[in-house]
């Protein structure tokens, strides 16, 4: 079975280089560009590992506070 895997940051470049990797290697990939975003895909979509930037400019919480 494919894992999936999120990643949030809202560098737009980070996140399609990341996910063209990933995806190139088995992965499903689903991308997140701040924080309402991540919480709406992690409520909805089975996700096994999170890629999550610390600092998630224009945001309504940074990478720390979406961790918890």
């Amino acid at each position: 079975m494919k894992q999936n895997i999120l990643i949030v940051d809202d560098d737009k470049d980070i996140c399609i280089t990341l996910s063209k990797i990933l995806t190139s290697k088995g992965f499903i990939v689903t991308i997140a560009y701040n924080s309402d975003a991540a919480i709406n895909e992690i409520k909805n979509t089975p996700i096994d590992l999170v890629l999550l930037d610390v600092w998630l400019e224009g945001s309504k919480k940074d990478g720390l506070e979406l961790l918890k």
